[in-house]
């Protein structure tokens, strides 16, 4: 097979989305030897992608910075044409509605569905709900990231059972328990974080609910003698100025560290210096950070909603993202007992083996068999 992978709208600084496609190349190319792979990139990520092997090509595709989405869908089917392709594979967009060559889908969340009002630029919001849902209309087949977005695209979209396949994602093997303690304290120092700290890590956005994380930490500093910082890493996404905003209200300044996007190779360290991980987002179709958390061994308070459960499942503690008193709750409850962080830290470490790579890569290429094997 010759296979195309539509990585256009990927940059250095694309948070989930680059991490799930970079991890997906670097699996297809350890496990898969016979089919060829095609990957069109954009000149800000060409280098992030360089798969030295001989059924790996890289080609550079134009992309003006603020509209590739759009750009991708007229400019990148000619592209498509000279390469004469048996499968276009698109993880992290539309496919084009103007190619005709047979296409697999990754639809990683119905967030523009469910939650459209935390996709303030309107020009992107309407990209994902026309050429996203025309896009997965036209593919042979859709790969969801959890059981909870194939549900949710069952019924919001009627798509039928048949033409998705759940497949989960996985972590790459940088992530896990240091036992090099100059290694944690040289990352510590790198971002001059505090000898004790309650840590989340995502795109800074009202979707992932720091506001609500924000209050509950108020809560345990007001009502407890618990005295971790809260550090938040990941990059500002829209939105955020309501998050210091409630800092500021509530006089947290001093308490809340703000580290700004970090590279992967730092992230590690950063999990596990931790002695809790955070993550409540209102809606998530996979979650890479708990699951990132979970493999450095440390413990985790998460949504219950959405994939979250389906991911976490007994290897962390479960709470509604809108009760801020239970999320507190929980918390203090963990940090003041550490046999049961512990004994959390150990089913979540148990659970991750659920995700590994040659599981997901060899179900994937099932699909892409399935499909260039199907007639017209």
């Amino acid at each position: 097979m010759k296979i195309g992978i539509d990585a256009i709208s990927v940059t250095e600084k694309a948070a989930g989305f680059k991490r799930y496609l970079m991890q997906l190349v670097k699996g297809l190319a350890t496990i898969d030897k016979k089919n060829d792979y095609i990957l069109f990139l954009n000149h800000r990520s060409y280098n992030l992608f360089a798969i030295n092997q001989l059924n790996f090509k890289n080609i550079k595709v134009y992309t003006p910075p603020k509209i590739h989405f759009y750009w991708g869908q007229f400019y990148f089917p000619l592209k498509i044409m000279f390469e004469k392709l048996d499968l276009l594979f698109s993880p992290v967009s539309a496919p084009p509605i103007l190619c005709s060559v047979k296409k697999c889908v990754v639809l990683h969340d119905l967030a523009f569905i469910l939650f459209p009002e935390t996709i303030k630029n309107k020009f992107a919001l309407f990209y994902w709900k026309f050429f996203m849902l025309h896009g997965i209309k036209k593919a042979e087949n859709i790969i969801t990231d959890s059981k909870s977005t194939k549900s949710y695209l069952m019924s919001h979209l009627y798509v039928p059972d048949k033409k998705i396949e759940v497949i989960y994602g996985f972590i790459n093997n940088e992530f896990k328990k240091i036992e090099d303690d100059n290694v944690i304290k040289s990352v510590k120092e790198k971002y001059n974080l505090p000898t004790k700290y309650i840590l989340y890590v995502g795109t800074i956005e009202p979707r992932k609910n720091i506001s609500t994380l924000i209050k509950a930490y108020y809560k345990i500093r007001k009502e407890s003698v618990i005295k971790h910082s809260l550090v938040i890493v990941g990059k500002k996404g829209w939105g955020y100025s309501n998050i210091f905003e409630t800092i500021k209200e509530l006089n947290l300044e001093d308490d809340i560290i703000f580290t700004g996007y970090v590279p992967d190779k730092d992230l590690p360290a950063l999990y596990n210096a931790a002695d809790l991980f955070v993550y409540i987002p209102l809606h998530e179709g996979f979650g890479y950070p708990p699951l990132e958390a979970m493999s450095c061994e440390i413990p985790v308070v998460v949504s219950k909603t959405s994939s979250l459960p389906e991911i976490v499942g007994d290897g962390g503690i479960l709470v509604d993202p809108y009760n801020v008193d239970e999320i507190a709750e929980q918390i203090i409850k963990l940090l003041r007992n550490e046999q049961l962080r512990k004994r959390i830290a150990n089913k979540g470490y148990s659970r991750t083996k659920n995700f590994y790579m040659e599981k997901s890569i060899d179900k994937i290429l099932e699909v892409f068999r399935d499909i260039t094997e199907r007639k017209k």
